[in-house]
């Protein structure tokens, strides 16, 4: 059967602050049960951690997919959640098909992936692994 795991990865915090920066992972297991699916996922997380600022800080959920095999169209994650004027920022908030990074980062093999990122996502990088 296949699971999804919800991973949560947090940075240490700096002495006297309490904001970190927190990074979530749906990440797609097979295995016979949810505890087999745990420990698989507490594996990943931990070489996922390997050279990167964030630590694994736990499983948050593990849900099962309905089908025995992912296919097409197979739902692994979402949620619900307010948010206002989505419509009117329908064009903030979801980008043209060719600005989707995974799109841009394959049809563009030999850029360099910083001539590919945006001004806002250079800046992002920088808040994330603390290169102020």
């Amino acid at each position: 059967m296949w699971y999804v795991a919800d991973l949560l990865f947090a940075q240490l915090p700096a002495a006297g602050v309490r904001r970190v920066k927190c990074e979530s992972c749906n990440v797609l297991f097979e295995g016979s049960s949810a505890l087999e699916v745990y420990d698989k996922a507490c594996s990943w997380a931990e070489s996922h951690q390997d050279d990167s600022l964030f630590h694994f800080v736990g499983v948050e959920h593990i849900h099962s997919l309905d089908d025995d095999t992912p296919v097409d169209g197979t739902e692994i994650g979402g949620g619900f959640f307010d948010d206002e004027d989505v419509w009117k920022r329908k064009n903030e908030l979801i980008p043209e098909k060719g600005k989707i990074p995974a799109i841009m980062w394959e049809q563009n093999p030999d850029v360099p992936v910083g001539d590919l990122m945006t001004a806002k996502q250079k800046r992002d990088i920088k808040k994330i692994f603390g290169e102020d």
